[in-house]
């Protein structure tokens, strides 16, 4: 049988702290993706590895049908995490099987080195926010980024195919490639669990008013993501209209936990993640203002509000297909449009209420899979019949 296996670039650390549980051997996208793709094809084995800075001793265990293997690895500067281990059993493991690679991370030491060494095996790399040497350039200037572009430009000719999140990381690599190996695709969202309750029901479990207009938002509480626009929105709208903001993920070590304490918004540290369809239903809007220049990602928070039927303010909706955007919420060109575009969903909610519909035929995790799938088969069969 094929093999695939799922590659995350670097150790979770000290991040995921039970490390005897299945989370900590499942945890991250690749482990999600591997675990869909189990769910959704029968063809494969699926495995997930990972190098791992805090063991001494490789370690496995089957979770929900996914082998997942972690290395022993090292932290080499300017290279990243490195393990010796890992990389001889990826040689050994494609001397005996027929192995397709999924990496997780585009711009990664750890993949250029494996494009180099692993001639012959067909390999997809998977955008989760990284940018590119050059780009990072363009933004600090360091001259290590600037070298590291040209390792890079000659390593990505090496992988078969790409998902990416981003329209500027699509331009990127079809400045050097084909576009016929970059496809514009996110990690799924499960439609089955991010579904919309009652909007009152949802408000009575969580003891939240009827009449205001709640505003979500779910991650860190840092400027990356907006908060501090949020925060700002939100006090000029109280000044307007009976209004609430609701804010979950946070920690004290966030840079905005003080500001979000004393904005009078109702916030809430890390929430088990099956508890997030409940908080969503009771919202009226999704916010997510990332600006930064420095976010190159597509936060799947905006995609579970929309499967939950909650309409977002988000220059990420520009991502999104052109055909359903106005369905989806309002793209603020800029931070003083964050409020407007807040006002303008108030205004006429209904305008939004197929966002759950337009968005899962892109975005939900079996269609997500089905899509993949194709790659896979493609690249198998490619690989198969130059062997043959």
């Amino acid at each position: 049988m094929k093999k695939i296996i799922h590659l995350y670039y670097r150790s979770h650390g000290s991040f995921f702290p039970e490390r005897d549980s299945d989370y900590y051997f499942l945890a991250g996208w690749s482990g999600a993706i591997a675990r869909r793709t189990v769910e959704y094809i029968d063809k494969y084995q699926v495995e997930n590895w990972r190098p791992e800075r805090t063991i001494d001793r490789q370690l496995s265990r089957n979770v929900q049908g996914v082998m997942c293997r972690l290395f022993p690895a090292r932290h080499v500067p300017y290279f990243g995490d490195y393990s010796p281990s890992l990389l001889r059993e990826l040689k050994r493991q494609c001397r005996a099987h027929e192995i397709l690679i999924h990496h997780n991370g585009i711009h990664s030491n750890p993949l250029y080195l494996m494009s180099f060494l692993l001639k012959g095996v067909p390999i997809v790399a998977q955008h989760h926010g990284d940018s590119p040497s050059i780009a990072r350039f363009h933004q600090n200037g360091n001259v290590l980024n600037l070298l590291s572009s040209v390792v890079e430009r000659r390593a990505l000719m090496n992988i078969d195919h790409f998902f990416v999140l981003r329209e500027s990381e699509s331009q990127f690599l079809e400045g050097f490639l084909s576009k016929s190996r970059v496809t514009k695709q996110t990690v799924g969202v499960d439609f089955r669990v991010f579904r919309p309750f009652s909007k009152s029901y949802a408000r009575s479990k969580l003891g939240l008013p009827d009449t205001a207009v709640i505003m979500l938002y779910i991650g860190k509480f840092y400027r990356l993501k907006g908060v501090d626009l949020i925060i700002e929105a939100y006090r000029k709208l109280k000044t307007k209209m009976k209004v609430e903001l609701v804010l979950i993920g946070g920690s004290p070590g966030d840079e905005l936990y003080e500001s979000v304490k004393s904005s009078g918004a109702i916030y809430y540290g890390h929430l088990p993640h099956d508890a997030l369809p409940l908080y969503l239903s009771a919202a009226d809007i999704y916010v997510h203002p990332a600006f930064a220049v420095n976010y190159w990602g597509i936060d799947v928070s905006v995609i579970e509000a929309l499967a939950c039927g909650v309409p977002v303010v988000s220059p990420i909706l520009e991502e999104f297909p052109g055909h359903i955007r106005q369905g989806l919420g309002e793209i603020p060109e800029n931070k003083d449009e964050v409020m407007k575009c807040i006002l303008k969903i108030t205004q006429n909610p209904r305008k939004y209420d197929s966002c759950r519909a337009l968005s899962k035929p892109y975005y939900d995790w079996s269609n997500v899979i089905a899509r993949t799938e194709k790659v896979y088969d493609r690249l198998f069969a490619a690989y198969h019949a130059k062997i043959r």
